[in-house]
């Protein structure tokens, strides 16, 4: 009676800790959970093809000033510098293209539908290793003087001519000056990712010498590393104007980590939640069961003195702990599942 009395004062301290040691041990499973769907998701992307070969190529952008490179000069200008970049030994091929933009484009017979305008030069998709599928590259014959031509990629000619081959037919776009632009389709290629978290998008590429632009991103393909050429690249691009700068240096696989950024800072803040939660709620049971067994010191020594074993002393609490473990895991896993699609 007496040892019952003794241990009435803790009842309620050791029921809300028993309720808050579940919800902590629930938690924890919860982020624990997620932080590995988050390393799944990132194994997985990983594993998509984008639908281009990424080694070896190295990317930087030029735009020199209107001061220096009048319009008129440009197109010989990007041409200057591609060639010194080939003549760089270990280079396999030099390209480059200009940011695109989203027109309406259109067929006979079917409704305008939004696309993805490339502006590249010859070459520059067997540089980024992407296939062409049918009919011919840009050459040196497409000029600003002769008819506009375009190449489009698998996903656009699905769409706008199914079971059709395109090359040889026309295609309308807006233009930037959001007048619409008749264009001959000379090429198919096939389509690639932009991005890795979404499906290859309905793009048609004009060609750089009909569609001349300032700023041009350089693409150099290598049979050695790509961050190898760094100093020729520079050296290259300097004996032609000294003063200017290449931006955005880097390579094409080291783009694509970075477009994996959101999942592996999303993957680290989870993991870390998990552990630190987990070592929370490891803390908050190893201190109920600590409060138990102090609260019960006079009931396990008068058990010990009657002969008791310690395993017997020791199994209940052992038990008690596990109960609130399971119920914590019980409470936490239909949770994660739930919400794991969401996630």
């Amino acid at each position: 009676a007496e040892l019952k009395t003794g241990g009435a004062p803790g009842a309620p301290r050791s029921r809300w800790g028993r309720v808050l040691v579940v919800a902590q041990m629930a938690l924890s499973l919860l982020l624990v959970v997620w932080a590995g769907l988050l390393i799944r998701t990132i194994v997985n992307l990983r594993q998509v093809d984008p639908g281009y070969d990424t080694e070896n190529l190295l990317v930087f952008e030029l735009r020199p000033l209107e001061s220096v490179v009048k319009g008129d000069d440009l197109a010989s200008f990007h041409e200057r510098v591609r060639l010194n970049l080939a003549g760089i030994p270990g280079v396999r091929s030099v390209a480059f293209s200009s940011g695109g933009w989203w027109p309406k484009a259109s067929v006979p017979d079917l409704p305008p539908e939004t696309v993805l305008v490339g502006i590249v030069s010859d070459g520059w998709l067997a540089t980024m290793g992407v296939n062409l599928l049918a009919g011919r590259d840009f050459t040196p014959a497409d000029t600003g003087g002769s008819e506009p031509v375009a190449i489009v990629n698998e996903a656009l000619a699905r769409h706008f001519f199914p079971g059709a081959n395109p090359v040889g037919l026309s295609i309308t776009t807006g233009g930037r000056s959001d007048r619409p632009e008749l264009h001959q389709i000379v090429g198919v290629c096939s389509s690639y990712r932009r991005d890795v978290h979404w499906e290859p998008q309905m793009t048609i590429y004009f060609c750089q010498r009909q569609n001349v632009r300032r700023g041009v991103s350089f693409t150099v393909r290598s049979v050695l590393p790509a961050l190898a050429l760094v100093p020729a690249v520079r050296r290259a691009v300097a004996e032609i104007d000294p003063g200017l700068p290449l931006v955005e240096l880097t390579t094409q696989k080291l783009l694509l980590e970075k477009s994996l950024s959101q999942e592996r800072t999303l993957r680290l803040l989870f993991v870390g939640l998990g552990v630190l939660a987990l070592g929370l709620s490891c803390l908050g049971l190893y201190g109920l069961m600590a409060h138990q067994v102090t609260s019960r010191t006079g009931e396990i020594g008068l058990r010990m003195a009657l002969g008791a074993r310690p395993a017997d002393v020791a199994r209940p609490i052992l038990r008690e702990a596990g109960r609130l473990a399971l119920l914590g895991i019980a409470l936490g896993l239909p949770l994660a599942l739930a919400l794991a699609r969401v996630v």
